[in-house]
């Protein structure tokens, strides 16, 4: 398939997804979902010229790839989510099956690694923000979002600072 058949399905998605009710990030995760679908679905040789040519097989063959690679659970329900979306979008809701269909694991809600970099040599970090975001990070035990958008002038107290508890996740 060409860059100009995956550009015409793409184009169906963005004129799909439109009608939605999303916020931009989930516009802008859906249409990067979709996008990748659609490539994926042309390596395995399908051609599709617009999104309301995808059928079950497609999202079977889709499915399956993405347990072969050893995708995680909630990136494969992510995955079917937008597809499920889309095609719901253009009356079509059988082309998606429910997540137990598929047979996909149960969503892990917890990390078995820990992702935390340690021994970091601030000295060679020459932006000063992201030297204070990566020392929060450090000395808080914050993510990166919430290091990212940390006000110090509404967290300072004088003899401590407050950390905002709406909105991050706890550890």
């Amino acid at each position: 398939m060409s860059n100009k058949a995956i550009e015409s399905t793409y184009h169906t998605v963005a004129k799909t997804l439109a009608q939605a009710r999303l916020s931009y990030q989930s516009l802008g995760d859906y249409k990067g979902i979709l996008r990748l679908s659609v490539e994926q679905l042309n390596k395995m040789g399908f051609i599709l010229r617009s999104i309301d040519q995808l059928k079950q097989k497609h999202v079977d063959k889709l499915v399956k790839s993405w347990q072969d690679n050893k995708l995680s659970s909630g990136t494969i329900k992510n995955r079917l989510s937008a597809l499920r979306r889309v095609t719901e979008l253009s009356g079509r809701n059988e082309v998606v099956k429910k997540n137990t269909d598929y047979v996909i694991a149960s969503r892990k809600y917890y990390s078995e690694n820990s992702k935390a970099v340690h021994d970091i040599d601030f000295d060679k970090i020459t932006d000063p923000y992201v030297k204070a975001s990566l020392e929060l990070q450090k000395e808080f035990g914050l993510r990166r979002e919430e290091s990212i958008k940390f006000k110090p002038h509404q967290a300072d107290e004088g003899l401590g600072i407050r950390f905002k508890v709406l909105g991050q996740k706890v550890a």
